[in-house]
């Protein structure tokens, strides 16, 4: 992977970085829209574009912002409370994807 230190980046090499903020900014979209959109898939996919191209302070926050989202998403929808074994699931699943991330994540590292 290319080193960009002192180099100025393009614009096209610095999209990827902001491809987990607009996943999870879609999933508040999707959610606000009242579709019938499960919006989980696009938390989970956020946690996994974070891993390559965000640090693992990023990865983390990425993870904390989906893990809000999904039981606030899940509160919202079922009007169940919070941890219904709907949202304990997506809790547990965004957890385990979490932990892959931050795997991804410090193997990227060395690659960076």
């Amino acid at each position: 992977m290319e080193k960009y230190r002192g180099k100025r980046v393009s614009l096209g090499k610095r999209w990827p970085r902001w491809l987990p903020a607009a996943l999870l900014l879609a999933a508040i979209a999707l959610d606000l829209a009242r579709t019938e959109f499960n919006t989980f898939p696009l938390l989970a996919a956020a946690l996994v574009a974070a891993a390559p191209v965000l640090s693992l302070a990023g990865t983390l926050t990425i993870e904390v912002a989906a893990s809000l989202m999904g039981l606030l998403f899940g509160y919202l929808e079922r009007r169940a409370p919070l941890f219904s074994e709907a949202t304990t699931v997506a809790f547990a699943s965004i957890a385990f994807l979490t932990v892959i991330a931050a795997f991804l994540n410090q193997a990227f590292a060395h690659e960076r």
